[in-house]
């Protein structure tokens, strides 16, 4: 019998959500520390047994095979293969197709949250995912690179609703981005491999609150990260990045002097974040 970490879908088709909450819980099982519970179950693809269904002496010869086999119990997106690859030498990516009878679960519920809203044991689980990544990367940082990140395509994500996005993105291209040498960029047309680059190199990024600021995980300590938000989208919680920039030392700024809508959507006072970008840069 083999070892498999299945991995309960938190959400996984978001960025947060499947970094955080899904593989933040490897933090527990790679420092042997107890393991948060959810909802019991196995993939029915084939049939398989979970570790309470072991005999003694099956539980004797078990099986614990470098990389590590994991599950993920949702869709297998493009991403997520792309993180399993960079993750190759400590994990190996197990698809429903190739389930074996002689494979065991041990279910990984991911970091719980409860009152923490984002995530508990934050404290611990963002240096774990820092470097479980950064170890199998080498960059060079760019005290010239700046960048823009735009939302205009989050109604991908949100069944054809833009979400949390600058309106007037033609002006602040015009009049700020182009002047101070800053980047346009689409996150989406990136590998996950070119998205930690982006941010690990970059000396400066800019964003209104997205998915996308997850990657400040693996931000360079001299990274200076403008979050652009006021309220936000309307009934959602929104401190996850300036807790992941707090935990980690990335320097981080809050423009909030924005009137969103119910969707988080705004036009910018160019002239006023320029003014207000000059005292960070």
């Amino acid at each position: 019998m083999e070892k498999i970490l299945f991995l309960h879908n938190r959400g996984s088709q978001y960025f947060y959500h499947f970094i955080v909450l899904q593989l933040g819980g490897l933090y527990y099982v790679m420092n042997g520390k107890p393991i948060p519970t959810g909802k019991d179950f196995v993939p029915e693809k084939k049939k398989v047994k979970n570790i309470n269904e072991l005999s003694e002496e099956e539980k004797k010869n078990l099986i614990v095979r470098k990389p590590i086999k994991v599950y993920i119990d949702c869709e297998v997106l493009d991403y997520h293969k792309e993180i399993m690859d960079i993750l190759k030498n400590d994990f190996e990516l197990v698809l429903p197709r190739n389930i074996k009878s002689t494979y065991y679960f041990q279910k990984i519920y991911g970091v719980p949250c409860g009152k923490h809203l984002i995530g508990r044991d934050l404290d611990v689980i963002l240096p774990f995912l820092r470097e479980l990544f950064l170890k199998n990367l080498n960059f060079t940082f760019n005290k010239n690179k700046r960048i823009f990140i735009t939302r205009k395509g989050s109604s991908s994500q949100h069944n054809g609703q833009l979400k949390r996005c600058i309106l007037n993105e033609e002006e602040l291209k015009k009049k700020i981005l182009k002047k101070y040498n800053i980047e346009y960029i689409q996150l989406e047309n990136y590998s996950f491999k070119e998205k930690i680059e982006l941010f690990n190199t970059s000396s400066l990024i800019i964003s209104s609150h997205s998915g996308s600021l997850t990657c400040s995980i693996w931000a360079n300590k001299k990274t200076k990260l403008i979050e652009i938000l006021n309220r936000g989208t309307q009934g959602f919680i929104h401190n996850h990045y300036i807790k992941i920039t707090s935990i980690l030392n990335i320097p981080y700024y809050k423009y909030s002097k924005i009137n969103e809508d119910r969707n988080g959507n705004f036009n910018l006072n160019c002239n006023d974040f320029e003014e207000y970008l000059k005292t960070i840069i």
